[in-house]
């Protein structure tokens, strides 16, 4: 049914569906059925919702966390920021790595690099800020008991 709605439009491999239960040459080769075809102006819009939203989701995460975090998870203040700052730049990472460079191809390698590595270096260190914390209340507890947080 959505074959007979949706037309092949001028050339058989620019089109997104054909007629069901035909044999079609896409250029390539035979396709059975229904031919879905993507461009790559499709998948490059599609691509880029998808990691913006997954992105912003991060950001406004982290954000959220450092300032309405500590209050309802009763964290100390420094493990929440350390958790802000991961997701934060975590998003600003997945955004540049999966929308920027894809979007915008030619830009600079020395404008782009310094940024995509402050974000990694971020990350690293609140993970290791993060394991050196556990490893601290791990030693402190086994050093003065279980009362210990």
């Amino acid at each position: 049914m959505l074959g007979l709605i949706l037309r092949t439009i001028e050339q058989p491999a620019r089109a997104l569906c054909t007629l069901p239960m035909q044999s079609v040459d896409i250029g390539r080769r035979a396709v059975e059925g229904y031919a879905l075809r993507m461009t790559r102006e499709m998948s490059l819009t599609l691509l880029g919702v998808a990691a913006t939203t997954w992105a912003l989701v991060m950001v406004v995460g982290g954000l959220w966390l450092m300032s309405r975090g500590i209050g309802v998870w009763h964290l100390p203040s420094s493990a929440a920021f350390v958790g802000s700052m991961f997701w934060i730049a975590s998003g600003e990472l997945l955004f540049m790595c999966l929308v920027a460079d894809r979007w915008f191809p030619r830009t600079s390698r020395v404008l782009i690099w310094p940024l995509e590595i402050a974000a990694v270096t971020v990350m690293a260190g609140c993970i290791g800020w993060s394991i050196f914390a556990m490893d601290i209340i791990a030693f402190g507890r086994a050093l003065f008991g279980a009362g210990v947080s």
